[in-house]
């Protein structure tokens, strides 16, 4: 059964940075994967069936994370870009609809999460996501993601993620997603830090 502990998760991240700089070239490599728009709006579908198009790739420990299209797995060192490319056809072709992926390794999650550009907000009632995309922004998507910011969302971007501080209820948002989308050139999938969290204490009692 998946734990479905909060507890902080700082010294785990750490641990998951060792760990990844320390694994040998030959050993399977575990990602996580986030996928775009998976039980929202009418789309529905199963974790299982989610889970089913990673194993006919022949992906390996594969495991689901809540219900949200967050995906665990193992395989050999591949090159990231490719298999994403990969996972999204064999979504596209067992379930019959488009799911933008994104993989993250334990070492670059714990950077995710230790990363912290709202460090100083301290009210309880603002709400934090992260945003994963493709790539680092270019000069020119910066700049227009900052013109998104305003009086009640803010956006930072760092390497290929994009930290977001609401302040109030994430749904109450200014920002619609189709300008987010323009601003960045691409796809996107959100998730908020604490799920972010919970997903490395899973990654990190894995190794454990």
């Amino acid at each position: 059964m998946i734990s479905e502990s909060t507890a902080p998760t700082h010294l785990g991240a750490v641990f998951l940075l060792v760990y990844d700089a320390l694994m040998p070239a030959n050993q399977s490599q575990q990602y996580i994967a986030f996928l775009r728009g998976i039980n929202v709006g009418g789309r529905r579908v199963s974790m299982q069936r989610l889970c089913e198009c990673f194993c006919d790739l022949k992906l390996s420990d594969v495991r689901s994370f809540i219900a949200s299209g967050n995906i665990i797995f193992q395989c050999g060192k591949l090159d990231a870009a490719a298999l994403e490319k990969r996972i999204e056809s064999a979504i596209e072709k067992k379930l019959g609809f488009e799911s933008a992926t994104f993989l993250r390794t334990p070492a670059e999650l714990g950077k995710i999460n230790a990363h912290q550009p709202f460090a100083d907000t301290a009210d309880e009632s603002f709400r934090r996501h992260i945003v994963f995309v493709r790539a680092p922004l270019t000069k020119v998507q910066s700049e227009a993601l900052a013109a998104l910011s305003n009086d009640y969302d803010q956006l930072v971007s760092k390497g290929r993620e994009i930290y977001w501080l609401c302040r109030g209820p994430f749904h109450q948002s200014k920002i619609k997603q189709p300008a987010l989308t323009k601003a960045i050139g691409g796809p996107w999938t959100a998730r908020n830090v604490q799920t972010i969290a919970r997903l490395i204490q899973q990654v990190d009692s894995a190794i454990a």
